[in-house]
């Protein structure tokens, strides 16, 4: 009896602390799929200045079939400003 019940709380241990993980694989993955059944040709990014309170956006249209160039544009320039914060230093 106790052993069972010992068994049953590392389950549910287990399970609470896999949750998370499982939740952000299902999430990524579901993104994906998404983004396959119904890919956009136009973005809308939103810069937010706190300290100005002033707000800039940047629409991005893209043909149906470059959806990936978004998303490479966007590596492009995050590792062109990493690259630019390492000289700056």
């Amino acid at each position: 009896m106790l052993n069972q019940q010992i068994a049953q709380l590392v389950m549910w241990i287990g399970v609470i602390m896999i949750i998370p993980a499982l939740y952000r694989f299902v999430y990524a993955a579901s993104a994906l799929t998404w983004r396959r059944l119904f890919p956009s040709k136009i973005f809308e990014v939103r810069f937010f200045d706190e300290e100005s309170n002033t707000q800039k956006s940047v629409v991005i249209k893209l043909p149906k079939d470059r959806s990936a160039s978004l998303v490479s544009l966007i590596d492009e320039a995050l590792s062109k400003e990493k690259h630019a914060d390492v000289h700056r230093k």
